[in-house]
This record gives structure tokens, sequence and C-alpha cells, in this order.
């Protein structure tokens, strides 16, 4: 289950609930890391570790009501920044995409940092 709602308290928007369906993916987190070549045919590679500000959550709510569709494009059109909390913790974030089609909604969130 996930929550998002807004950064400041609305009744309207606060807090939405979803249960994403079997194609989401919460939890694929890269790690920082880069390859160059050397000149002698090898390679340098730097690893920075892995950062929240790097996850990409990618959820789809097969046969969503209408009403939670209403309300999650609010929070969308509404606000720039919001609170998404789920399993391993709460974060800010922002909906980078938003696509309803037939019934299914699916939206891409981009973690900016956890907070808790």
């Amino acid at each position: 289950m996930i929550s998002l709602c807004a950064e400041q308290y609305d009744p309207e928007y606060s807090p939405i609930l979803l249960h994403p369906g079997p194609g989401a993916d919460l939890v694929t987190v890269p790690r920082r890391v880069s390859r160059t070549a050397t000149l002698d045919g090898g390679c340098v590679i730097t690893d920075h570790g892995v950062a929240h500000a790097d996850r990409t959550l990618e959820i789809s709510i097969p046969q969503i009501s209408y009403d939670l569709e209403r309300q999650i494009w609010g929070l969308y059109v509404t606000y720039a920044w919001l609170r998404v909390a789920m399993f391993d913790g709460a974060y800010r974030a922002k909906i980078s995409r938003y696509r309803y089609r037939e019934g299914q909604l699916a939206i891409t969130v981009l973690i900016k940092e956890k907070l808790a």
C-alpha cells in the first residue's frame, strides 16, 4: 500500500491510499556507478553508492474508480511536491508522468529525498 498526500494538509487530497497492481515497480534503485576506459585497455570504475534521489516509482492501478482517479489528478495538477509513504519510509516526491486510459492509471513518481 502507498499513501500520497500534499506537503501541507489539504482535506480534499490527503491522504490518498493506493493499492498498486502487480506491475508496479517500487524497489528498483540504481547505483551511482560510472566506468571510464583507460589507455592500457582496462578501466576505472567509480562507485558513489545508492541514493534515494535516484529512485523512480512506477505505479499502476488497474480498474481504478473515477473518484480516486480524480483525486490523484487533483494532486498532480495542484501540487508540485508530495509526500509519499510506503513500506520502507516516507519521501518527498513529485509525480512526473500521469497516464490514464480505459480505467487504468499509471503514474511515475520521482523521489527527491527520504523524510523518515
